[in-house]
């Protein structure tokens, strides 16, 4: 995630959590993590109690932040009152989001690893290669919950999010070849499932 990306608005994560035993909604505040460095009374992020989106709210303080690493606590309540806490984290001035996301693959200099979305190659710009999928590059107002990326294979836009992925969509100025896609994740190199061919594809 890059600094200077996270203007006034800005959606740093969304959470999501589910009551198993009542049928109200959980509620989220910041319990602790954020930071008035400007002393304006405006913390830098808050969370919407009910959706869960943790968003900027004083790009000032973010910039003044003097590492390159932040954490905020989230509670979560249930409508019974019993509550958990959950941590957000956040990794300022990576070349992208899912570079500052992943950890360092252990075997291989300059790639990365995100559970969810696999190994990649990626140093200093929004372009990285996908060890599956090959060249992406994402778009920089990318976040996990709504990710835009450029498919050099299939030269077309692609989104998804990390709940969805490797489910993907491609998006087409026609809305007719607009359709769903299932990235593979082993394999056969840069395979994919083409959900209105009902065929499995090499870009």
């Amino acid at each position: 995630m890059v600094r200077s990306n996270l203007a006034l608005g800005t959606t740093l994560r969304t959470l999501f959590a589910t009551d198993a035993d009542s049928s109200g909604s959980p509620t989220f505040t910041i319990s602790s993590g954020n930071f008035d460095y400007d002393g304006d009374g405006s913390s830098a992020f808050a969370i919407d109690s009910s959706t869960g989106a943790v968003s900027v709210t004083d790009a000032d303080d973010v910039s003044k932040h003097p590492f390159s690493f932040l954490e905020l606590t989230v509670q979560v309540t249930d409508s019974g009152g019993l509550a958990s806490d959950t941590v957000v984290k956040a990794h300022l001035d990576s070349p992208n989001l899912l570079y500052a996301e992943a950890s360092t693959h252990s075997s291989a200099t300059g790639w990365r690893n995100l559970g969810w979305f696999g190994n990649f190659h990626s140093q200093s710009s929004g372009w990285i290669y996908h060890a599956e999928q090959g060249w992406l590059y994402l778009s920089d107002d990318a976040s996990l919950d709504s990710l835009w990326f450029w498919d050099a294979g299939l030269q077309a836009w692609i989104w998804t999010n990390e709940l969805l992925f490797p489910y993907v969509y491609l998006y087409d100025s026609s809305v007719a070849s607009r359709r769903w896609l299932y990235f593979a994740t082993s394999g056969d190199p840069k395979q994919y499932y083409d959900y209105a061919t009902q065929s499995w594809t090499t870009k």
